[in-house]
């Protein structure tokens, strides 16, 4: 099992897999968006939000992917912590999958606490003008499945721009900032 640091060393590769899994899932039939519950799977659906769109990016794994390797019933299912790591093949996300939703509600601080950025020179200045996006505007791109390709727009051409221009030099491992 790898650690999500492996696949994603930095802030910059997390938020970008956001923003191409947003593109990937897009299509795939056994993924719906849902940013007000945990990750769950029903009726053969896999429902995420931030996180979840990330981890499938990051893992290379489809909706259906995880269906088929969480045993359930036509019962509503919120996945465990084990449940994710078996499913995923990542241990210990349960922290990165805070950290991504908060993202996702444009609540940077979880994300560059994750990145051991938090106490960045620029950090400060990044979470407040991420906060300056209602969060009802990501949320109503999490609305339904054609509106991810606006996000990952939004995360492309403004979200990202801005993390590269602040935090490009800084790298994953604590200390290095």
């Amino acid at each position: 099992m790898v650690h999500i640091h492996e696949l994603a060393p930095t802030i910059m590769e997390a938020v970008k897999a956001v923003e191409t899994g947003c593109r990937k899932v897009q299509d795939d039939p056994h993924y719906r968006c849902d940013t007000l519950r945990d990750t769950a799977i029903f009726n053969s659906i896999f429902y995420g939000g931030v996180a979840a769109i990330a981890l499938l990016q990051l893992t290379e794994k489809s909706a259906s992917d995880i269906v088929k390797r969480v045993p359930t019933s036509k019962d509503l299912l919120y996945l465990t912590e084990k449940d994710k790591a078996d499913a995923f093949g990542v241990g210990s996300i349960t922290v990165f999958e805070d950290a991504m939703n908060s993202f996702g509600q444009n609540a940077l601080n979880p994300l560059l606490k994750f990145y051991a950025l938090d106490r960045h020179k620029n950090a400060a200045t990044a979470a407040k003008w991420l906060g300056t996006f209602p969060a009802t505007i990501v949320q109503s791109y999490f609305a339904e499945k054609e509106n991810l390709i606006p996000y990952a727009d939004h995360l492309k051409y403004r979200v990202l721009p801005k993390l590269q221009e602040w935090f490009a030099p800084a790298t994953l491992f604590p200390g290095s900032v």
